[in-house]
């Protein structure tokens, strides 16, 4: 139906062929396209891909029980973290109208992740507090070890946030390849921490190894992040720019 109605809005203005497919041809106007798009859906099919992941590999090594303790540990740590996602679905539009040669795109990551990280101690601190009676009410005094795997990864919490900027600040200076890059590294990085953990700590080591995970990802995205930014007199940019 909203089909229909925008069909019949289109026509109503005379506006015609608006629903032509015409991807190829556009993409060929618009210079690094394809690699923008390709890049970025495999990066975050790959960081999608490891986190789904991660408890099922738990539970090859460990079992079903401490997959299980590692899930709600990673039901806590999602929910948590639920700020930075927010606050990066509106850093990213705001940051691609600036003009990476200039500094206020960086200042404004560098702002932006400072906040979120306040953001992320505040939020780690209220676990802290409603972390145990909540896992208590909600799943049973059982699961009740799964709080020390959670004390572990709000430390990956905080690291998250901070770095939340860069993705879209290595965007904007058009190095998605970079990005691709770091998060492949990263995620290999990850697995076998995990594996190597599981095997010396049990499910604790599981949540070492997530924040190890984290660390990694941050770390390794800082690193072209930083580059792109001493570098960033070189880097192109199609509209008028902002002074700096």
């Amino acid at each position: 139906m909203y089909w229909w109605f925008a069909a019949r809005e289109l026509r109503r203005r005379n506006i015609h062929n608006a629903f032509k497919l015409n991807l190829f041809e556009s993409a060929r106007h618009i210079k690094g396209a394809w690699s923008f798009v390709w890049s970025t859906n495999i990066a975050h099919s790959i960081w999608s891909a490891r986190n789904s992941c991660s408890t099922v590999l738990v539970g090859i090594v460990l079992g079903p029980a401490a997959a299980g303790l590692f899930k709600i540990a990673m039901t806590f740590f999602d929910a948590a973290g639920t700020p930075a996602g927010l606050l990066g679905k509106s850093f990213y539009p705001e940051v691609m109208r600036l003009d990476p040669r200039t500094t206020r795109p960086w200042l404004l990551g560098v702002k932006s992740g400072l906040l979120a990280g306040g953001i992320g101690i505040l939020v780690a601190l209220a676990v802290l507090i409603v972390g145990k009676p909540l896992i208590s009410l909600v799943f049973g005094v059982k699961y009740l070890e799964a709080y020390d795997l959670i004390q572990v990864m709000l430390g990956a919490i905080v690291i998250s946030m901070l770095g939340f900027p860069q993705e879209s600040l290595l965007l904007m200076a058009g190095k998605q390849r970079a990005f691709l890059v770091a998060q492949t590294i990263a995620s290999i990085g990850y697995i076998v921490l995990l594996f190597m953990f599981c095997h010396l700590f049990g499910v604790l080591g599981a949540a070492f190894a997530y924040f190890g995970g984290q660390c990694l990802d941050v770390v390794l995205s800082l690193i072209p992040t930083l580059k792109a930014f001493f570098q960033r007199h070189s880097l192109l940019y199609n509209a008028a720019g902002e002074k700096s």
